[in-house]
């Protein structure tokens, strides 16, 4: 188990959510904070702006005027003595993120995906990735995903690093990732199931939808992975902790597989005209 005194953050501004509540974050009161916990925090967001308003599309206008806004705010806490991540989200320009570049920005978070149709996200991601890799597929900068759990998309792109939610509700509302099977063997490189173990879920009492209900063949699977985890069924049928720690083994799996897989260039090239 990871000790307190072990805790290491990925501290996020909460523009999102302050934005999706129609309230305003304090640029000072947020430089203030991450000075006040900088020895527990590992990387902290830039306090970014976002465009429109919730449930309706931002225009062109509005995505530029928020990036524009974004940027003074990380040269702000630039200017503050802070070293924040800045984000390039989806539909922005494509020299709001050539700024980024010229400046030297080694590690950069991309967002705004939540919610954009897959085919519309990778499209969008092959351009961006186009710029930010070599030849080779080698990226020339971190970059880290906000909400993005994606499997395929994990696996597409050289992320450094990806957050979501997911699987936090997943987890609270009884259920556990079951790898697929591949030739006998678990492999990450492929969506999930999402199995309900718990036993206070009403899917339990769906025909197949939960563990009680399923055929013994893909029981035995999901033992099996059980196993794998160091935990039993009726742990993770009874406790929150259980199914996280099952979870977080998943993700774990996935990026030990991810650090195998080589970056393949998509059909967008350098130069081309986003």
């Amino acid at each position: 188990m990871i000790k307190p005194s072990q805790f290491r953050f990925f501290l996020d501004s909460g523009a999102f959510s302050a934005w999706s509540r129609g309230t305003v974050i304090d640029i000072d009161e947020y430089c203030a904070f991450i000075k006040a916990n900088i020895d527990l925090i590992e990387v902290y967001a830039s306090l970014d702006v976002i465009p429109g308003e919730p449930n309706k599309m931002a225009t062109s206008q509005q995505r530029d005027e928020a990036a524009e806004q974004s940027w003074k705010n990380y040269l702000y806490m630039v200017g503050e003595g802070l070293d924040p991540l800045p984000v390039y989200h989806y539909g922005e320009d494509p020299r709001h993120l050539e700024r980024m570049l010229d400046y030297g920005c080694p590690y950069i978070g991309i967002g705004g995906l939540v919610g954009i149709p897959g085919a519309l996200r990778r499209v969008w991601l092959d351009r961006v990735f186009d710029r930010i890799t070599d030849d080779s597929g080698k990226a020339i900068v971190k970059t880290h995903g906000f909400g993005m759990t994606s499997i395929p998309l994990i696996f597409r792109y050289p992320w450094h690093s990806v957050d979501s939610t997911t699987w936090i509700k997943i987890t609270a509302n009884g259920g556990i990732y079951l790898p697929a099977i591949a030739n006998g063997e678990f492999v990450f490189d492929r969506v999930p199931q999402t199995v309900t173990v718990s036993t206070l879920s009403p899917k339990q009492r769906e025909g197949g939808k939960g563990a009680n209900t399923m055929t013994p063949a893909l029981r035995a699977i999901l033992d099996r992975w059980l196993a794998i985890c160091g935990k039993t069924y009726d742990e993770v049928a009874s406790d929150y902790y259980h199914r996280a720690v099952c979870n977080v083994t998943f993700f774990r799996k996935v990026s030990e597989a991810k650090a195998e897989r080589p970056y393949q260039r998509g059909a967008v090239r350098r130069g081309t005209i986003w």
